[in-house]
């Protein structure tokens, strides 16, 4: 695990991986726009898919790092509520998620949706129900209800759609 740390570390040094990731970044703040917000709390997104890309192709220090700057950028460009910087934390978590998942490994669907599974159940339902609760001043318990209905629903669509975009990004390298 370490050594895909490194190796991600060494792939970022490399200026095409810095265009890809800065092209990733844009595409990722262009689909928030896309959101469909539910309530002030809860919303629904694909904008996780660019940052997913950056861990399969670059690695979990690439994801991580470009998963915090695009939450960031996402923020600044159409803000949906306070800055909170805990949800950052967040975005660089599932980052290094998919890059510690999915960096170096052949493409599978198992594969795929413990990546997503991961993400869904450690961070966002339980890490940002904390987050939320405390920003919200809302009952824990609720919030992880709420997000834990959104993240099971999400789960499988999420895992389809990244997994056939991994196999186009994998026909696109040739």
């Amino acid at each position: 695990m370490l050594k895909n740390f490194k190796n991600s570390f060494y792939e970022f040094k490399k200026t095409r991986t810095i265009c890809a990731c800065a092209l990733l970044i844009a595409f990722c703040v262009v689909l928030d726009f896309a959101t469909i917000q539910i309530s002030a709390s809860l919303h629904v997104t694909l904008s996780f898919l660019p940052i997913a890309i950056i861990g399969y192709l670059y690695g979990p220090f690439c994801a991580g790092f470009c998963g915090a700057l695009a939450d960031v950028l996402k923020w600044f460009a159409n803000p949906k509520g306070p800055f909170y910087p805990h949800f950052t934390l967040s975005a660089l978590l599932i980052g290094v998620i998919f890059g510690i998942i999915l960096y170096n490994r052949k493409n599978h669907i198992v594969r795929v949706f413990v990546a997503v599974g991961i993400g869904k159940i450690l961070v966002s339902t339980l890490l940002n129900s904390v987050f939320l609760a405390y920003l919200y001043n809302i009952p824990f318990w609720l919030k992880l209800s709420e997000q834990a209905v959104k993240n099971a629903m999400l789960l499988p669509i999420e895992a389809i759609v990244l997994y056939f975009m991994c196999n186009l990004v994998d026909k696109i390298k040739g």
